[in-house]
């Protein structure tokens, strides 16, 4: 698609206003900062449980209660880590011990995730629909505004679907994935007939020969 200029004379302002490339630096270093942060709670996390400590404040038993909201948090879109980065809920390396320990919230848990499957299908469509950030306005060294679409926000929305999709392929195949059976639903197809007989043609003996 043809991006499209839009140029408005206007007084240029003292400060001026952050040239896109500037934007999107400021916006890299903090998810950079965001992530190195997440990196090192989780790998606290992880050390804590391998020298067999536990997360202060984290609830370490097994509960119900805490069951139904972890995977009602996961059948609604949210991912493990946003699911349990809250104070009441247990650390991520408990779940993952509650899912090896106990049969009954394995299967609950499965479930769940089949569900969010559903959750990203209404993402989907909610991030499509969404042209918030679509354009931006730069200034141009002349002084003028040029409205120009926003590249960024929009290849950013493009992997937030495609990840969405890939996500749903996998957690429920026969739904979404990209090989669509019609016809067996996922059993194994009979043997393949030759010419109407259930034999091969050089099976056929000498008395066979009027059936065929």
């Amino acid at each position: 698609m043809a991006e499209e200029l839009t140029s408005i004379p206007k007084t240029k302002s003292p400060k001026g206003k952050q040239t896109r490339k500037a934007a999107a630096t400021e916006r890299s270093k903090r998810y950079a900062e965001v992530r190195k942060s997440e990196t090192k709670l989780v790998k606290a996390e992880v050390k804590k449980a391998v020298e067999g400590e536990v997360v202060p404040g984290r609830p370490t038993l097994f509960t119900q209660a805490l069951a139904d909201e972890i995977c009602a948090g996961i059948a609604a879109g949210y991912s493990m880590r946003g699911v349990v980065n809250q104070e009441h809920m247990p650390a991520m390396t408990t779940v993952f011990r509650w899912l090896r320990e106990n049969d009954e919230f394995r299967q609950q848990y499965t479930r769940a995730t089949e569900e969010r499957a559903e959750a990203f299908q209404e993402d989907i469509i909610d991030i499509a629909d969404d042209g918030t950030n679509d354009t931006m306005m730069i200034e141009t060294k002349g002084g003028f505004e040029m409205e120009v679409t926003n590249r960024e926000v929009i290849e950013r929305s493009k992997l937030r679907v495609e990840t969405r999709k890939w996500l749903m392929e996998r957690m429920k195949p026969k739904k979404y994935g990209n090989k669509i059976d019609l016809t067996s639903d996922g059993k194994a197809l009979p043997a393949p007939l030759f010419g109407g007989l259930s034999v091969k043609p050089e099976e056929i003996g000498p008395g066979d020969a009027k059936a065929v």
